[in-house]
């Protein structure tokens, strides 16, 4: 299965159900540095949070994908 990751600079098109102007949790990738994390955009001040503490310099993101992420009973 091929996996599409989006640059840094393509925002997320689909908003969160709170309506709280934050995009749905994305999977981001740090290439450079083989890191995960979680991660969302913020609308109202256009940029990007992550659950980490570290700044993820130049990172990729994707949707999450069930049948890849979903952890299996």
């Amino acid at each position: 299965m091929k996996i599409d990751w989006n640059d840094q600079s393509d925002f997320p098109d689909e908003i969160s159900k709170s309506k709280d102007h934050l995009s749905v949790d994305v999977l981001v990738y740090n290439k450079k540095t083989n890191e995960h994390t979680i991660g969302w955009f913020n609308f109202n001040v256009m940029t990007w949070n992550f659950l980490c503490r570290e700044s993820m310099g130049k990172f990729k993101w994707r949707y999450f994908i069930d049948s890849i992420d979903k952890i299996k009973k």
